[in-house]
């Protein structure tokens, strides 16, 4: 049997776009891109010593790019080198004793300090801090995990370019200015006066999930004032239901903008065949309805696959092998007073024996 790819060409309108080649282990080697069958950049990749080399040419065969990741013995990530002489960076990594990033530090190629970034773990929380070059904290993410190491809240500051008149240190933001103390001190240590305010906070993310880890809600704060009053606001939500099946069944979400509002609602209604695979999918806002249609082998591989949008006004399908790689995919345009369009992409695909 021939499952895994040697070769595969990506062909549109009858020219190839992208040829790529692949080891036996599912590691790309190269890939080749082309515009008007003309052959305009290469990428080469080499894996050796626990070192990933990505080199790019031009149609010239010069390089113009190169980046080169080296990692330790357990996989971790120590080093990566990217670009080319002057606009060369130099990342390094290194790791607490748990095998946790604990910081990455980013030098050019005078190996002057661009930024560094610190990250510190404290009751399974994440905090990390980003620093420039002269090692003044610029921003500062505390991702916070419950015991099934999901996130249930992400706070985000940023040291703002404005000196605001207003730092409002209400009882309201307590919390936040005490995490902000962290500001006034570099990456050394040292004390710094800086003036604290509101306008640090970029964004306070709250999760939860279902019973199945599902991600239910996702609410998205921000600082807000209105008319002499402040208040945190939530700006944008995103809400999702799951039925018994763990199947996605509807999807609430809204932002708020300065002068209007927006708010959408999906549903999705599902059938199933005999081997409780998915044969019928339908996707319904309310101003646009997309029916899919789903058909397998008698393996349970998926061969077919057809979106329907708002009654053939777009379509799209895909024909995929026995080792479920897509081999064909036709998009169909027919929207009113437009003239109709179509579009086929060829996979072209040579296996390992």
């Amino acid at each position: 049997m021939y499952e895994k790819i040697k070769i595969r060409k990506t062909i549109s309108d009858h020219k190839i776009i992208k040829t790529e080649f692949f080891n036996c282990n599912g590691d790309i080697l190269k890939d080749e891109d082309f515009q008007n069958d003309i052959l305009k950049l290469v990428t080469v990749y080499n894996y050796e010593n626990n070192i990933i080399l990505e080199e790019r040419f031009n149609e010239e065969g010069k390089l113009v790019w190169r980046n080169e990741e080296i990692f330790d013995e357990v996989g971790n990530k120590i080093k990566e080198y990217n670009g080319l002489g002057e606009k060369l960076q130099k990342s390094f990594y290194l790791y607490d004793e748990n095998k946790r990033l604990s910081s990455i530090t980013i030098l050019d190629s005078d190996e002057r300090t661009i930024r560094t970034m610190i990250y510190e773990y404290v009751n399974g929380n994440e905090y990390e801090k980003h620093f420039n070059s002269t090692g003044v904290l610029e921003s500062f993410t505390i991702t916070k995990y419950n015991e099934k190491s999901q996130r249930v809240r992400i706070i985000h500051f940023e040291n703002p370019t404005f000196n605001s008149l207003n730092n409002y240190q209400s009882e309201n933001f307590q919390e936040y200015f005490k995490l902000m103390d962290v500001f006034n001190y570099d990456i050394k240590g040292k004390k710094k006066d800086i003036q604290l305010s509101i306008h640090f906070l970029k964004y306070d993310i709250v999760y939860e999930y279902d019973k199945f880890g599902n991600e239910k809600l996702c609410e998205e704060s921000k600082f807000h004032e209105d008319f002499g009053k402040t208040h945190l606001t939530i700006l944008r939500a995103n809400y999702n239901e799951y039925n018994e099946n763990n199947l996605l069944v509807k999807n609430s979400s809204f932002e708020i903008h300065t002068g209007w509002d927006e708010q959408d609602e999906t549903h999705y209604e599902y059938s199933f065949n005999e081997n409780g695979d998915i044969i019928n999918k339908t996707t319904d806002t309310g101003f646009k309805k997309i029916i899919e249609k789903f058909e397998y082998n008698e393996h349970g591989k998926l061969v077919y696959h057809i979106e329907n949008h708002n009654n053939s006004e777009f379509t799209k399908e895909r024909f995929y092998d026995d080792y479920g790689n897509k081999i064909l995919e036709i998009e169909k345009y027919d929207y009113e007073d437009e003239e109709k369009e179509e579009n086929t992409t060829k996979y072209e695909i040579e296996y390992y024996k």
